[in-house]
């Protein structure tokens, strides 16, 4: 419009106005350029793929999948196939990979002594025979503002742990091998995953990958107590023998899966949490080191999911990837917005948990294969 027709006039203050608005914007915009920049250099210098699928590699028909084709929908072993067998056991995540999962997904905390091991909580008696082992150990502490009484993995080290055996936590599941099964460590973890893909798969010629999503567990309580749970993670990575070549490619010799046009691989590695300062103190790491940065994914609870605030909160965490909702976020009311303001940001998600037992189906579902169908869009 003409600025000097007189409904059009502006006043020296609105001019002003107008003009710091409009450099402020621009520097807003220069910023996210630069951000995003860094943020594409770093994962596709290295090949590796976007958590998302793209939808031009992915199909919902089992005939077309192929090197260049798949399902559109990841599958993540939460703790291994803990139907089956005791979670977070070496076997339970072994058999989630020969029944074709995308992820096994460990949950991680951190012994006395900081090495990082997989449990469902920092409380051991949870899913181990801690309590028959160390009867005196039992102590209260407060842990998310709730006053809380176990045995803690912080109070024990890995050696003293060594005899512990885990079990299956939710009734009505086998027992048939309750306390057959140590606790692994994440290094554990990482050979067993490395044995597969390049020794199991790369022998039966199958390119297909499997990787490995870690949950970060209690890491605010650990910063606590002056123990980063990040940096662990961080430090134990880097002492694993295969993880450059599995993970982060410092030497440009792995082939994540997006290094051409017309092929796609789930990224090998995958960091989640409750905890968005945590994750952002990761990623400012792997910038720093100039690393394939893995897709940082965050965990929401059904308490916070449909918070007015929530969309502002997921706005100012701009590196993560994707989400990790209480499966209610999606299921219940305000599922459908849910997705359409996730898919705003860009970000995938990846709901917890779905079990076959009726008694965690939604209750808006007859049975599990009718939340899970819904689930995955079928």
């Amino acid at each position: 419009k003409n600025e000097e027709e007189p409904q059009y006039r502006l006043t020296v203050v609105e001019r002003i106005l107008r003009t710091n608005m409009q450099h402020l914007l621009l520097r807003h915009l220069l910023l996210l350029a630069h951000l995003y920049k860094i943020v594409i250099a770093v994962h596709l210098q290295h090949g590796q793929c976007p958590l998302k699928v793209p939808s031009s590699f992915s199909t919902k028909s089992t005939t077309q999948i192929s090197k260049n084709r798949r399902p559109y929908l990841v599958t993540i072993a939460h703790r291994g196939a803990s139907f089956s067998l005791p979670e977070h056991s070496l076997p339970a995540y072994r058999l989630a990979l020969e029944l074709g999962t995308d992820y096994i997904e460990p949950d991680l905390v951190a012994t006395k002594d900081n090495r990082l091991i997989a449990v469902h909580n920092v409380d051991l008696n949870i899913t181990t025979n801690i309590q028959n082992a160390y009867p005196d150990r039992h102590r209260t502490i407060e842990l998310d503002g709730e006053k809380v009484s176990g045995y803690f993995a912080f109070d024990f080290t890995l050696d003293e742990l060594q005899s512990i055996r885990v079990k299956q936590r939710i009734e009505g599941r086998s027992t048939s091998f309750d306390y057959q099964f140590p606790i692994p460590t994440l290094q554990d973890i990482l050979d067993l995953l490395y044995d597969w893909n390049y020794n199991v798969m790369s022998n039966q010629n199958k390119t297909k990958r499997a990787g490995v999503y870690v949950e970060l567990k209690s890491p605010d309580y650990y910063l606590n107590q002056n123990v980063s749970l990040a940096d662990l993670l961080l430090e134990e990575m880097d002492q694993h023998p295969h993880a450059d070549e599995m993970f982060f490619n410092t030497k440009n010799q792995t082939k994540f899966g997006c290094e051409e046009e017309d092929s796609y691989q789930v990224p090998p590695f995958v960091v989640q949490s409750f905890h968005g300062e945590t994750l952002h103190y990761l990623y400012t790491q792997f910038l720093h080191l100039q690393m394939a940065s893995p897709p940082f994914v965050l965990l929401v609870d059904k308490r916070k999911c449909h918070m007015a605030t929530f969309w502002y909160e997921i706005g100012k965490l701009g590196f993560l990837s994707g989400i990790g909702p209480d499966k209610e976020c999606v299921l219940g009311e305000g599922g459908y917005d849910f997705m359409i303001e996730s898919k705003k940001f860009d970000l995938a998600v990846h709901p917890w948990t779905s079990r076959a037992e009726v008694d965690f189906v939604d209750s808006s579902y007859a049975t599990a294969e009718d939340e899970l169908r819904w689930l995955y869009c079928k």
